[in-house]
């Protein structure tokens, strides 16, 4: 098979019925790489009507929410990951040579930009829900739905950050909400 291919891998692959030639190998990318690339696929996805599927997705998720609602949840929720698009786009541009340590490597060099990451997504959320969201307004449900699974899709283990796992990337509770109040003091 492929040299970075680990025999459990071979074996998984096989039991799956997948062959892989043994000329063939893996690309292997940096989690900026991967999530720069998953992320840029907003703009065209925001551009599209709601997909019914979505739309009906969206409405049994959140009750108070109608199919009429959907087109607005679907504009704030591409809204919400075009953010953070932005800030990987952003942490790229500060060191482009970020994108092409794989392996290992991802952790050791990019661990701290990863952080840097987790830190601003989730300040930017944040700021939107401590700034933007008034459980008054008319379309308070919209927004709220919104950003909840827009952290979803960023935080959550089958989110971005699941990714993290497969480099060991860890962080713990404290670490996490050290470095929160760090980028907010920056500020």
């Amino acid at each position: 098979m492929t040299e970075n291919l680990t025999e459990q891998d071979k074996s998984d692959l096989a039991q799956m019925g997948i062959e892989v030639p043994e000329d063939e190998v893996v690309p292997q990318h940096s989690l900026l790489f991967i999530w720069r690339d998953l992320l840029s696929h907003v703009p065209k996805s925001a551009a599209e009507p709601i997909p019914m599927v979505v739309a009906h997705k969206v409405v049994n998720s959140w009750p108070k929410l109608t199919y009429q609602d959907t087109a607005k949840y679907h504009v704030l929720y591409h809204q919400f990951l075009q953010q953070a698009a932005d800030l990987v786009d952003e942490a790229i541009a500060k060191r482009p040579e970020a994108i092409d340590f794989v392996g290992e490597d991802d952790l050791t060099e990019n661990g701290k930009t990863y952080l840097d990451l987790l830190v601003q997504w989730h300040l930017a959320l944040d700021r939107f829900e401590h700034t933007e969201w008034r459980a008054e307004d008319e379309d308070s449900h919209i927004k709220l739905a919104a950003v909840i699974d827009a952290r979803a899709t960023l935080f959550s283990d089958t989110g971005l950050t699941g990714h993290l796992d497969a480099i060991h990337f860890r962080v713990t509770d404290e670490e996490f909400l050290a470095a929160v109040e760090a980028a907010k003091e920056a500020q």
